[in-house]
């Protein structure tokens, strides 16, 4: 596989933007939904396996390289991430509000908040809206927190 940040210069670059529908409650197939979650898995794998987490997964730093059917999927704004270090866990708060993971709130995280940010993008795609949402930053926030929380306790 080339390295994530090589692009051909002649590529067409789409924003997965079919991520916010057009209406309210619409949503993917999960077939649909199956093969975009798969190729966004697969670029948090490849960044893991090479030292990488990336700490800011959304729909807006995901791109299509063409608009044809089967296009691969390409990560985008590597601006936030960090090398992994065994043992060390990040202390700083990033990530995008609506895709942050617990852990990132907890001032605790790794490779993991990457993929718990794929999935609140899955939950959006499946189910055709935010799994957590609050008017103001910080209440997303805790949000966040009360959810994972009650799903822990499940």
């Amino acid at each position: 596989m080339a390295p994530l940040y090589s692009m051909p210069k002649t590529s067409t670059l789409l924003i997965l933007a079919i991520l916010y529908p057009y209406r309210k409650d619409s949503r993917y197939s999960e077939k649909d939904a199956a093969i975009v979650v798969r190729q966004m898995l697969k670029v948090a794998a490849e960044c893991h396996l090479h030292g990488l987490v990336h700490r800011d997964m959304k729909p807006e730093n995901f791109l299509f390289k063409s608009s044809k059917e089967g296009s691969l999927l390409k990560a985008t704004d590597f601006g936030l991430s960090d090398f992994i270090r065994p043992g060390k866990q990040f202390r700083d708060i990033v990530e995008t509000a609506y895709y942050v993971a617990p852990e990132v709130l907890k001032r605790k995280s790794g490779p993991e908040s990457d993929v718990w940010s794929i999935g609140v993008i899955t939950y959006i795609m499946l189910c055709g809206r935010r799994p957590f949402w609050d008017r103001t930053e910080d209440g997303n926030f805790k949000e966040v927190i009360r959810m994972a929380t009650h799903w822990i306790q499940l």
